[in-house]
């Protein structure tokens, strides 16, 4: 999409082909922790290691991309693409990102105590409370595409 829009344009914008290459990077790590995890056999040890690895890495890929469309030259695209993207959905029950999903099976299997839970807890909801800072609805992004000035002799092209 960003080639499409932005044709040669990119080359001059080193910020967001930066930014498509830190997130390029964040994917290719992630692969290689799956690929050497794979390599040695699966052991189970290294599970917790491996998804922590690679939530991590993933969790950096996407805020390369946030970085990527804040500093889009074209407001709409970017909303467009963070709508197309799903970037703002939350998280679906059974989720592997599910974090108050894993609390509840981990409290159950013992591996925690009700007060780690609560701590858990309340750390996932302030998280979740950052990151619903930019959480926007369809409405909020059109009415902020609306509200941008427009520069003399620019029509403005209506978000439906």
């Amino acid at each position: 999409m960003a080639m499409l829009t932005l044709d040669g344009y990119l080359k001059q914008k080193e910020h967001l082909s930066a930014r498509l290459g830190d997130v390029l990077s964040s994917l290719y790590m992630a692969s290689m922790v799956l690929k050497h995890y794979e390599n040695q056999g699966r052991p189970e040890a290294d599970l917790p290691l491996v998804e922590w690895s690679c939530r991590t890495l993933l969790y950096k890929a996407q805020e390369q991309l946030h970085d990527f469309l804040r500093n889009f030259p074209n407001r709409f695209i970017a909303a467009a693409m963070r709508l197309a993207w799903g970037i703002y959905r939350t998280v679906e029950p059974g989720n592997a990102l599910d974090l108050p999903g894993q609390i509840e099976q981990a409290l159950a299997a013992g591996l925690i105590n009700a007060a780690e839970a609560a701590q858990l807890r309340e750390f996932d909801r302030k998280v979740m409370a950052i990151i619903d800072v930019d959480d926007f609805t369809h409405e909020e992004l059109q009415a902020a595409v609306q509200a941008e000035p427009k520069p003399a002799g620019v029509t403005r092209l209506n978000v439906a």
